[in-house]
């Protein structure tokens, strides 16, 4: 179960939230950021993937976990980010994925700013967001705001799944995060007695208390960290810095770094 929450601290949070404009310069990394605004600037592509990076790999599964994990405050590692001199090949996230996609990456438009390249932090970003403003499969990722925590069959402490539209439909408990993080704090009481209507007021409170820890988690406490590298560092140092950083996690195979490298030289090889 997480913590109780300070609701007048939560609040307070909330009417920062005005205090973060959307619409940053590019070339200014905030080292801590916000989910919501980390989602929102990759939707304006301000983060993309640069053409030496795999596709994206992760399970359904692995975006549960990570989505939980946020939930419970535990920490999901920093992501390293690399702002080039000069214009490179690169890609933007997806915002839909079907299992075995794979996007070629591509010069940017001449009006785009060259965007900061994510060098490690791939799998998290592309699943978060996916999971607020895409779809996996055709499906969407819910949150049944009813669930007891530590409800299910495996370690997770919340119900985030995979449904289609229709299977969401079907329990009004399960709400989309995408509708969740755009709740304000005062709301929240609100929004619970009006989806859950038909239920006791006991399983409201703990509607109210996981919606505000969601609210919390994704929209309130900057819960991403950014490391930057030297920007004087060339694509071939750089390469050296991705095969050193991703030799952990689902580790880089030889032909993946092969890959990597020629990528560098022959753009049309991707």
């Amino acid at each position: 179960m997480s913590k109780a929450l300070c609701f007048s601290c939560l609040g307070a949070k909330l009417a920062r939230r005005d205090e973060h404009p959307e619409d940053q310069d590019v070339g200014e990394l905030n080292p801590t950021q916000r989910i919501v605004d980390v989602v929102k600037s990759i939707e304006r592509r301000q983060y993309q993937l640069p053409s030496i990076q795999r596709p994206f790999v992760w399970e359904q599964e692995q975006i549960l976990r990570l989505l939980d994990s946020i939930m419970c405050g535990y920490p999901i590692g920093a992501v390293m980010v690399w702002k080039p001199s000069s214009t490179i090949r690169c890609r933007a996230f997806l915002d839909r994925y079907n299992s075995g996609d794979r996007r070629l990456a591509e010069l940017p438009a001449p009006a785009e700013r060259q965007a900061h390249m994510v060098l490690d932090g791939q799998q998290r970003l592309q699943s978060l967001f996916l999971s607020f403003t895409g779809r996996y499969d055709g499906k969407r990722v819910y949150l049944k705001v009813d669930a007891p925590p530590n409800d299910g069959d495996d370690d997770l402490h919340f119900r985030f799944e995979f449904l289609t539209d229709e299977e969401a439909t079907a329990n009004s408990a399960y709400v989309h995060i995408g509708e969740l993080v755009a709740l304000e704090v005062p709301d929240i009481d609100e929004f619970v007695s009006t989806r859950l209507e038909t239920t006791d007021a006991d399983v409201r409170r703990r509607a109210v208390r996981v919606v505000s820890t969601f609210v919390n988690a994704f929209a309130m406490r900057e819960a991403l960290l950014f490391q930057e590298i030297d920007k004087k560092l060339d694509y071939n140092d750089v390469l050296e810095v991705f095969e050193r950083v991703n030799s952990g996690g689902t580790a880089l195979s030889k032909s993946d770094r092969l890959f990597s490298t020629r990528t560098l030289t022959l753009p049309d090889m991707e």
